[in-house]
């Protein structure tokens, strides 16, 4: 092949798959105060699959000198943003907008994005946390792609942060990493919910997945539009959500049938809180379980359920083998007050309350 179509070649090599745009990166070819000797032309690719260029692609040499001086100033508590070129997103997938303060030791998240991310030129916002140092910091764009190899992008800008507080270690998680030799591993053909997100998460995904491995564990802040997305798949509704998907609180929530089926609720749970008539409608017990355990022909001459109206929250996993995202499944209706024992009584067989006299024992 001649020379000439060898250059002609080098600018779709270099915008094969996706780069940070803005601010721009430590050493990117457009930055203003990269050095000619050391212009990653590269910036693209994604980081080595054993992590050796973990953080930033190694770019962090630059810091301290001209090449690192910062690219853009941030006031603490603003909303600012971050640009993405090139072009192969590989269907999108998920990313992370982060901040070091201590210059790329430790990277702390900003905002998750699970799904839809990266898209070209599209401006993606975040808030620069109001307890961020005063000084030099150090952004990070991470993506891990959906389609494709199993990969890590990670490209790193010098930023000034203004009017900052004093810290933001102990209230912001640390960076996701996978895919890097680390044990821990992103699903292919799903975005990637991450295990601690932060308590910014933008969730535009169709199909997301956990981390595969060892990817630390979940923390407090919970992706909560992310459950509530996988709750919808299989039919359970949420109190954030609504039955309506109106984001308004229903008056009164029951678990579909592919929910119970998932994952039903104990004898002792049954027990505690039995079902209203109108879940046990929504709901029929098995035929199987009733030839388990049948109720007395007195009972079932005269079976209740009981008139309470209060709802009660049970904290339940999703079907989806994660144990990442817990939603907040409803129970149901309290029982009224227990009748006098002197005049009736009751009893819960099997998930039904019956009640009846002493004439009928």
């Amino acid at each position: 092949m001649r020379p000439s179509i060898l250059l002609s070649l080098f600018p779709i090599l270099v915008n094969g798959h996706m780069q940070l745009i803005s601010p721009f990166a430590l050493n990117q070819q457009d930055n203003p105060n990269a050095g000619s000797g050391k212009i990653d032309y590269n910036y693209a690719s994604p980081l080595a699959g054993s992590g050796a260029d973990y953080p930033c692609k190694g770019h962090l040499s630059a810091l301290g000198g001209a090449a690192g001086a910062p690219v853009a100033t941030w006031k603490a508590g603003s909303t600012q943003s971050f640009k993405i070129g090139g072009g192969a997103a590989h269907m999108g997938g998920s990313c992370q907008a982060s901040l070091s303060e201590d210059k790329g030791k430790n990277f702390r998240v900003m905002k998750s994005y699970i799904g839809g991310c990266p898209v070209p030129d599209k401006a993606f916002t975040f808030t620069v946390p109001k307890e961020a140092l005063s000084g030099q910091a150090v952004f990070a764009w991470t993506w891990f792609n959906n389609q494709g190899n199993r990969e890590m992008y990670m490209n790193c800008a010098s930023v000034a942060i203004t009017d900052g507080g004093s810290g933001m270690a102990g209230s912001y998680p640390y960076i996701f990493r996978a895919n890097i030799g680390n044990g821990c591993a992103t699903e292919a053909g799903a975005d990637v919910v991450f295990p601690n997100p932060g308590g910014d998460v933008e969730n535009v995904s169709t199909k997301a997945a956990p981390p595969i491995g060892n990817c630390g564990s979940a923390g407090p802040e919970l992706v909560k539009a992310a459950a509530m997305s996988t709750a919808k798949e299989i039919g359970v509704n949420t109190l954030a959500d609504g039955p309506a998907g109106d984001g308004k609180a229903p008056k009164t929530i029951l678990p579909t049938k592919a929910a119970m089926e998932a994952s039903p609720p104990s004898k002792a749970a049954m027990e505690a809180i039995p079902p209203s008539k109108a879940a046990m409608e929504a709901n029929p017990p098995s035929k199987a379980a009733m030839e388990a355990s049948p109720p007395s022909k007195a009972a079932q001459a005269k079976p209740i359920a009981p008139s309470g109206t209060a709802v009660t929250t049970v904290t339940s996993p999703v079907a989806t083998g994660s144990a990442y995202l817990p939603v907040d499944s409803v129970g149901t209706s309290t029982p009224s007050p227990a009748p006098s024992p002197e005049k009736e009584c009751s009893c819960i067989c099997n998930g039904y309350s019956f009640q009846f006299s002493p004439d009928e024992l």
